[in-house]
């Protein structure tokens, strides 16, 4: 780098921003990196997870949480019933979909009465989760189109990080309202 022919300040501001954009080289995609494969903090959007998340409403502003990334393919088998997992939308890849694990393979779940094309009862299949959201009445999930398979799940989150009076750790349970509809198993994990 020709610098010699600049003044002292001139130079200063021209190595110090050689290193500024070297750093950036380095640490963004590191940042990214963890982003994708680690962790993220994701908006809760909408009215599914109520109470759980956004107990105020999504009106009142939305929470934000922490995400534990599952970086590799066969993570999913880490999942059980009660978390509360991230996955792309199977219906719209450009969106993220945030909902509970309620079923796991083997049990039976018992359909929503009100959802349609479903009905009846649906035993999961190996190698797919029921994912519900706790706000029956206004969440588009499992009850609508089955089950879905495992491999779809992200990670999961762990903590709402956002806002600051609303921080805390998330519970692994699902609702009793849904607890009443499945019929468990001892089924191990299949694929």
């Amino acid at each position: 780098i020709l610098v010699l022919s600049y003044p002292v300040e001139m130079r200063q501001l021209l190595l110090f921003g050689v290193e500024f954009v070297k750093t950036f080289a380095i640490v963004y995609p590191l940042a990214q990196l963890i982003r994708v494969k680690v962790v993220q903090i994701a908006p809760v959007q909408g009215a599914s997870m109520w109470p759980s998340l956004n107990p105020d409403g999504p009106q009142q502003g939305r929470e934000w949480v922490l995400v534990w990334n599952y970086p590799f393919s066969d993570a999913h088998r880490c999942v059980r019933v009660g978390d509360v997992v991230t996955y792309r939308n199977p219906f719209n890849a450009e969106q993220y979909v945030i909902k509970r694990v309620v079923a796991t393979p083997g049990d039976v779940v018992a359909v929503r009465a009100d959802t349609a094309p479903m009905h009846g009862a649906v035993r999961v299949p190996a190698g797919f989760l029921w994912m519900e959201g706790d706000n029956s009445d206004n969440s588009v999930d499992a009850n609508m189109y089955g089950p879905l398979p495992a491999r779809i799940v992200d990670g999961r989150a762990v903590a709402v990080v956002w806002p600051l009076r609303a921080q805390r750790w998330l519970r692994s349970e699902v609702p009793q309202r849904v607890e009443k509809r499945i019929r468990r198993t001892q089924v191990q994990y299949a694929d």
